[in-house]
């Protein structure tokens, strides 16, 4: 198959234009305005319009453009800005040859950006062997497993400390109570004859064991662990 010169032409300027490809659209668009000839060339008044046929427009843009520095900057920026939409001169070719040169210098940037979506997808995929997932699932249960027993280690511990905290408490109160009860007697002992010290010593013991006595099986009841089922 003979390729026709014109589209060897255009393809050197799609070769041309690629390592302009990763240029952002605003830094070529601020190298245009800053270097292109064009904005200083006609001062007072547009430039020429083209004629609608191929070589005298070429013949003028090819003059417009002569000796701009930026040639490329400014078509890469048209064909992104602009598409097959495009009018004009730009980057020393007319409209015509900018339509034409538009599917080309797009197909190999879509098959680009195809591509590298397709490598993220293909980074971005696991492919596991299902040994692996039976290992994955036997680790992800080995740490359920033990986050469960860790759980009731802690409750367990708890339990321990609120119990002994609780002994801790009744021995306090059972200390107090003799004391109380040792003071009583001795006041009776150093007060004989007193027969309302007598029914106090008598009394007051009793009240306060019976009351400790109480509050100590009510404790014991209250804080006996229960199995699941509701059963002891």
């Amino acid at each position: 198959m003979v390729n026709h010169p014109e589209d060897d032409r255009l393809g050197r300027i799609v070769e041309n234009l690629d390592r302009l490809k990763d240029v952002p659209t605003e830094v070529l668009a601020e190298i245009f305005r800053r270097d292109g000839l064009c904005l200083w060339a006609f001062p007072d008044g547009d430039p020429p319009e083209l004629t609608g046929v191929d070589t005298p427009d070429r013949e003028l843009a090819a003059w417009l453009c002569a000796g701009c520095p930026v040639q490329a900057e400014c078509l890469e920026l048209e064909l992104r800005t602009a598409g097959e939409n495009t009018v004009g001169v730009w980057g020393a070719l007319p409209e015509q040859d900018r339509r034409a040169l538009y599917p080309l210098w797009r197909t190999p940037r879509d098959h680009r950006f195809a591509g590298s979506l397709e490598g993220r997808r293909t980074a971005m995929t696991m492919h596991l062997t299902p040994i692996e997932v039976m290992a994955g699932l036997g680790g992800l249960l080995a740490l359920i497993t033990v986050w469960r027993l860790s759980i009731r280690a802690a409750r367990r511990a708890a339990d321990t400390a609120r119990a002994g905290a609780r002994l801790v408490s009744l021995t306090g109160r059972v200390a107090v109570t003799g004391a109380v009860i040792a003071g009583v007697q001795w006041i009776v002992i150093t007060h004989p004859g007193n027969p309302v010290l007598v029914w106090v010593a008598l009394g007051l013991p009793a009240l306060l064991a019976g009351y400790t006595l109480t509050k100590a099986l009510t404790v014991t009841t209250t804080d006996t662990p229960r199995r699941r089922g509701g059963r002891r």
